[in-house]
């Protein structure tokens, strides 16, 4: 079943049938674990855990959802560890709110860009102001970093894109390919030659719009030879 699903419409035992490969060929099967499930298999490996907060339907934010991972995190003795983030600032305020020294990231894509990244980043004591990729240009991230936030980038899964953020002075990387992010920043000079990833892309972008514009306008067009036809017929002068 690959499909756009709410959590809240579901029950635990149903969630734990499906199968959470989508993407990732190398998995047969992906259970999906619960939240505690997978903080523990994370602080077992020793790595800092990074909790995204979703909102639900409708972009509202689920009721006391932030208070319960915040007790499970304290529960396993990891608030000093883990870092919250989070589109949402609901959920960050709540966090700050139940604890002055949890960490705290905030996410943004590209429209809220707009919207007083710097105040309202300072309000809630974030530690870095988490971006899509394509923000992250060297200005932006020297500017946050006078602010004395850091920045986080997301999601990246080229070589071409990790180089390039690396070179514009990013704090992080979110990707979905983490052995793919570390060959990068350990051996760069080995991942510096050309990627057309991203040339590939914005080509068949600009012929599928091209082609999306002719077929909205051809109807029109024959319309209009049409009418034009049938005016000289009437007046062949």
């Amino acid at each position: 079943m690959n499909r756009i699903m709410h959590l809240k419409d579901y029950t635990l035992e149903e969630i734990s049938k499906l199968n959470a490969n989508y993407g990732f060929i190398e998995f047969k099967t992906c259970k999906v674990p619960t939240f505690e499930e997978w903080l523990r298999r994370v602080l077992k490996g020793k790595k800092t855990p990074l909790v995204e907060m979703k909102a639900g339907k409708g972009r509202a934010p689920y009721e006391g959802m932030a208070e319960k991972v915040y007790k499970i995190v304290k529960k396993h003795r990891a608030l000093h560890l883990v870092v919250f983030q989070s589109f949402d600032f609901r959920y960050l305020r709540e966090l700050r709110k139940l604890d002055a020294k949890v960490r705290i990231h905030s996410l943004y894509d590209i429209p809220q860009m707009r919207w007083g990244v710097v105040p309202n980043n300072k309000e809630i004591g974030s530690e870095s102001v988490n971006t899509h990729h394509f923000t992250a240009t060297t200005a932006f991230v020297a500017a946050m970093h006078q602010e004395g936030f850091k920045v986080m980038v997301f999601t990246v899964n080229s070589p071409s894109s990790m180089l390039r953020v690396i070179q514009n002075g990013v704090d992080g990387i979110i990707t979905n390919k983490p052995q793919l992010a570390a060959d990068v920043i350990a051996n760069p000079e080995k991942f510096s030659h050309k990627d057309h990833t991203w040339t590939i892309i914005g080509a068949s972008l600009v012929v599928a719009v091209v082609a999306l514009s002719w077929w909205c306008i051809s109807p029109i067009l024959r319309g209009e030879l049409q009418s034009k036809g049938e005016r000289r017929h009437l007046h062949p002068n």
